[in-house]
């Protein structure tokens, strides 16, 4: 249940009124009771709380200007080199307000992530492109006179073990998560994980690796199953139009609703090179489907290619009503073809799918692509 947010005001007064004496000399407009309020629930005492706030207001005033860029729609700087190999991103809502982020951690390359960008770019990345969030927590509160917090959801389908000896990438999620605890206090709900491996003990282990006491204690495993609706928390407050559809929902947004990855995209991107081609790792006997989202009136250019052993592709249509049509006939790719280039025009709304069929027995095959959906008269 909610506590009423002048209840909690009115309860930590005194606490606030020894808060504000200690550290007044660096408070500002928008440092009011409510902000401070955060700092307390978190760390109980103004004693306990007047390190952290200076901090927070410190590193802040270092950052006001990018900050202020953030807040008016621009992107976090290393936007699109971070966002080539991890799949995270806000998506949408609770029913109860809530904002939600998401982590596709199975399409998470964090090997390329630290080969091609700078250990404290990452860091500072991830903690300047919650910017959003904490701006909308603080509004939301603020309008409700309730504390509201952000929830995170956690999908480990297609997740490797190997992401265990990454001491480096455990450090690195070490120390976002405490400087964001620090300077994001009591802004994190429940962090929900799903589709977790089958060896739940280990998962958490995995999670303390980054995550500080007070997170795994809100850290919440979802039952078994692939529907979302075994999940308590999210089945109960989500809604279902909202929720993308990797995870049982009806919402494909255009480009994939976290990190500009399709939906239907089941395995991590290798790397992305200069010209936007994306190199990915179709696993062996299955077939690894890129949807893209097509409107009428619009032409899918699109690039194909296997950089190594035989791979079977083809690429077809599909309207909501169910039906289909046939872009790129069946065929095979390897190494020793140039990739496949084309144009098709849509006459109606729909998705095309990419199919890269791997009949490899025991060897996963890379494969690249690359789309762009532009006018068809342009």
């Amino acid at each position: 249940m909610d506590i009423n947010l002048d209840d909690l005001l009115q309860l930590r007064a005194a606490d606030l009124a020894t808060l504000k004496a200690l550290v007044g000399d660096v408070l500002g407009p928008d440092h009011d009771d409510v902000w401070l309020l955060r700092f307390l629930l978190t760390n109980n005492t103004p004693a306990a709380s007047e390190e952290p706030i200076r901090f927070t207001i410190q590193w802040r005033r270092e950052r006001a200007a990018v900050l202020a860029k953030i807040r008016a729609g621009a992107k976090a700087p290393m936007h699109d080199e971070i966002l080539r190999y991890q799949v995270v991103g806000d998506h949408k809502y609770t029913a109860r307000g809530e904002p939600l982020f998401f982590v596709r951690l199975g399409l998470c390359n964090a090997k390329s992530l630290l080969a091609n960008v700078a250990y404290n770019d990452i860091l500072e990345y991830m903690l300047l492109s919650r910017e959003n969030m904490v701006a909308y927590l603080e509004a939301k509160s603020r309008a409700e006179r309730r504390i509201v917090k952000g929830i995170t959801v956690v999908d480990f389908a297609g997740f490797s073990v190997s992401w265990r000896g990454d001491s480096q990438l455990s450090k690195l999620m070490s120390e976002c998560n405490q400087l964001a605890s620090k300077m994001y206090p009591h802004m994190v709900g429940q962090t929900i994980l799903v589709n977790a491996p089958r060896f739940v003990s280990w998962s958490l282990r995995f999670m303390k690796h980054f995550m500080d006491e007070q997170t795994m204690a809100q850290t919440v495993l979802c039952p078994g199953g692939t529907s979302i609706a075994a999940c308590p928390y999210l089945s109960k407050y989500l809604v279902l139009e909202d929720l993308p559809t990797f995870l049982g929902g009806q919402c494909s947004c255009d480009g994939g609703c976290i990190g500009s990855v399709p939906n239907s995209q089941t395995r991590p991107l290798a790397i992305v090179d200069a010209n936007g081609m994306a190199t990915l790792t179709a696993d062996a006997r299955a077939t690894q489907t890129i949807d893209v989202s097509v409107t009428a009136g619009h032409v899918l250019e699109y690039a194909i290619s296997a950089p190594g052993k035989v791979v079977h592709v083809t690429i077809m249509f599909r309207s909501p009503e169910g039906t289909t049509a046939e872009i790129l006939p069946p065929q095979d790719l390897h190494s020793a073809m140039e990739p496949v280039h084309g144009r098709w025009e849509a006459t109606s709304d729909g998705v095309a799918s990419i199919l890269f069929n791997n009949k490899a027995f025991f060897s996963g095959r890379q494969v690249q692509y690359r789309t762009r959906l532009i006018p068809a008269h342009a």
